[in-house]
Parts: structure tokens; C-alpha cells; sequence
């Protein structure tokens, strides 16, 4: 029981962390292994015991570990792209002479 319970809690806190993570640029590398890891421990809890007492916190894992692991990819990506358009741009201006 104790088991079920702390890794229910678990993965919610991860996926929480995960998608507080997501929103922060290159933190965002931080969001992807706490998505991975919410939506590990949700799902192996719930195929542990279907009906665990603590099923709300694994569904609650389960969804926000797939949402942060998701936006962390995005925003990450994102931010390289944005990160090489700036280089590119800095690059272009500094090689221009009178």
C-alpha cells in the first residue's frame, strides 16, 4: 500500500516538475527526463493494481508527465532555433564593413 502510494505521488510531482520545467527555455532539457519518469511510475503503478486507492494521482502523473514531457520538447526546440536564428543574425551583422 505504502509503495502504491509513494509512487503515485510521486509521478504527479514529477509531471508537476515537468511542466514547471517546460516553460523555462533550456530548463526545458530538465522537463523531458521528469515527464519520462511521471509517466513511467504512472503507468507502472496502474498496471500494478488498476484499482489502487491512489489511481487519481497516477492518472493525474500520467497526464501531466505526457503534457510536460511534450511542451519541454517544444519549448526546447524552440529555444535552439531561436538560439541559431540569433547567432546567424549576430554573425550577418558583425561580418557587414563600411
Amino acid at each position: 500500500m505504502s509503495n502504491i502510494k509513494f509512487r503515485s505521488i510521486f509521478a504527479m510531482a514529477c509531471g508537476i516538475a515537468s511542466i514547471i520545467f517546460s516553460w523555462m527555455g533550456y530548463g526545458a532539457i530538465v522537463a523531458i527526463p521528469h515527464g519520462i519518469i511521471a509517466i513511467v511510475f504512472a503507468a507502472t503503478t496502474l498496471k500494478m493494481n488498476p484499482r489502487a486507492p491512489f489511481r487519481n494521482f497516477c492518472i493525474a502523473g500520467l497526464i501531466t508527465g505526457i503534457v510536460g514531457t511534450a511542451l519541454g520538447a517544444i519549448v526546447f526546440t524552440c529555444s535552439i532555433v531561436a538560439t541559431a536564428a540569433a547567432a546567424t543574425y549576430y554573425n550577418a551583422y558583425n561580418s557587414f564593413s563600411w
